[in-house]
């Protein structure tokens, strides 16, 4: 079975915070370790407490073995969001399993 993937995107084009300049590139979180049992769902509900998600990713299914890779890539609308968002969940749990959280551009 190919694996899936599951993309979602945000038309919210509001310009209310500075902290990421035109012409920058936007900051990402990187998220690894989810469970089996983390949905996209679950993901959206808690990263989106920090800012208006404008993608994301979320790795259903291992190619090889159609396990779930356990990882998300999560953009915000403005680089001052995912920075909120990567200082709260750094060395958080989700499921009962400690995630690993990592900011990238």
């Amino acid at each position: 079975m190919p694996p899936r993937s599951v993309s979602s995107s945000s038309t919210d084009t509001s310009d209310t915070d500075s902290s990421s300049s035109e012409g920058e590139d936007p900051l990402v979180i990187r998220v690894h370790n989810l469970t089996r049992n983390v949905t996209v769902g679950h993901v959206k509900e808690i990263f989106g407490k920090f800012g208006t998600i404008n993608e994301m990713e979320y790795s259903l299914n291992d190619p090889i073995c159609d396990f779930p890779k356990g990882r998300s890539t999560i953009e915000y609308s403005t680089n001052g969001e995912a920075i909120e968002a990567f200082a709260h969940m750094k060395g958080a749990q989700i499921d009962g399993t400690e995630i690993n959280v990592s900011l990238i551009k």
